[in-house]
């Protein structure tokens, strides 16, 4: 009997931190961490934005996916990482988010992109795309994070050049996912605008 093996696959552009933007983000983990709730922060080499959640995928599709993608074709971007806020609300949130300034727009585009040529297989979402960092979820006592939400509202985690998107696989395990490339799609460089 032949077993179908399932993976678990998203669409995501990595948002890799350093210097003194990383720096920002481990003091705002460690002040989310410590302020009363109970929550599971978002390691620094898992940070990305979800351009689409596909679940659990056969493995036979995952080869199909991987070819539609190659249809996708945009220029590299640069997003700018600005303030704090939570879902559904900042009294009581249930998330924890880094806002995303300018990109916002290049991102919605290449999300929509990504659901153009993965239309056949997965319907587009219902809800609107909301490009957003996810830093932190809740289990418990949200609203203690109330105040730290309003401090940080207006912090600054600096711009990050976005210069690819990638297919990922997302393994569950005790200690929070694994994340595993599985195909990496460059996007057109149409002129460095540099990083800050």
């Amino acid at each position: 009997m032949c077993i179908e093996v399932r993976i678990r696959c998203f669409i995501a552009v990595d948002i890799p931190l350093n210097g003194e933007a990383l720096t920002k983000y481990n003091m705002l983990t460690s002040s989310i961490s410590s302020a009363g709730a109970v929550v599971r922060t978002v390691e620094p080499e898992n940070l990305h934005v979800t351009l689409k959640f596909l679940g659990e995928v056969e493995e036979g599709e995952v080869v199909e996916i991987v070819e539609a993608l190659k249809d996708v074709k945009r220029g590299a971007f640069t997003v700018e990482l600005n303030g704090i806020g939570g879902f559904p609300s900042n009294r009581n949130p249930r998330i924890v988010w880094i806002g995303i300034h300018e990109g916002y727009t290049e991102l919605r585009a290449l999300h929509d992109e990504v659901e153009g040529v993965l239309i056949r297989r997965f319907p587009r979402e219902g809800r609107e795309f909301k490009a957003h960092l996810t830093i932190a979820r809740i289990r418990r006592g949200g609203r203690a994070l109330a105040p730290l939400l309003e401090r940080f509202a207006g912090e600054d985690f600096g711009t990050i050049h976005i210069r690819e998107f990638k297919l990922k696989r997302s393994e569950l395990t005790p200690r929070g996912p694994i994340y595993t490339d599985i195909e990496v799609y460059p996007l057109e460089d149409r002129g460095d605008p540099g990083e800050g």
